[in-house]
């Protein structure tokens, strides 16, 4: 319906300006009353050209701010998957007890309590640290610093950097607070690339 109407008045003002006008002192085909058309081209010219500016101007900015939507969505989609990654990763940890085996957080917490045998001598620091228990568990450790690094570089509000923040917080306290203690408490006064590692992980997250 719109582009009849469209075409009716294309057609009328053809016949406008083509035409003689019906009354004389109208009549838009002479070289005379031609230059009313320059004329309100001239003025309505840089109007429709700056209304169009305008337009333009709106539209890159809401492309922007979707784009900015479309990042925002993505970080969060990849850190939520970093963290059903890694809560797969800490419930798969395992410890064989003789009596049958154990997982996440009494595997992980038996493990550190483990430091405590390096104190009388039944197993050397060597053999703790080069274990497969070991390196799973920094394997875990890491998995959790990435996802902090990820949420530092996100392009989040204040209010929902804030809020990944706090639930790695609640994370870090129930989940590897006190194994980490455990372990610092049996080897903390060595120094080598693992020990210095998880020390570092304790500080870094224990500011929380």
């Amino acid at each position: 319906m719109i582009m009849g109407i469209l075409a009716v008045i294309s057609f009328c003002s053809l016949i406008l300006i083509v035409f003689p006008a019906f009354i004389p002192h109208l009549d838009l085909s002479t070289s005379k009353t031609a230059n009313i058309g320059s004329t309100l081209g001239g003025v309505i010219g840089p109007i429709v050209s700056m209304f169009s500016a305008y337009l333009i101007y709106e539209a890159l900015m809401a492309q922007q701010e979707g784009n900015r939507d479309q990042r925002i969505k993505g970080d969060s989609d990849i850190i939520f998957l970093l963290l059903n990654q890694l809560e797969k990763e800490y419930n798969a940890f395992e410890l064989d007890k003789g009596s049958g085996k154990i997982f996440a957080y009494d595997a992980i917490a038996s493990y550190a309590n483990q430091t405590k045998v390096y104190a009388n001598n039944e197993l050397t620091y060597n053999s703790f640290i080069d274990s497969l228990s070991t390196n799973r568990f920094m394997y875990i450790v890491r998995s959790f610093m990435m996802i902090r690094e990820r949420v530092a570089l996100s392009n989040f509000s204040y209010e929902m950097e804030s809020m990944f923040i706090k639930k790695l917080e609640i994370y870090y306290r129930s989940r590897f607070k006190f194994p980490v203690k455990h372990i610092l408490d049996g080897f903390g006064d060595l120094s080598d690339d693992v020990i210095n590692e998880i020390k570092d992980f304790q500080i870094k997250n224990d500011v929380f």
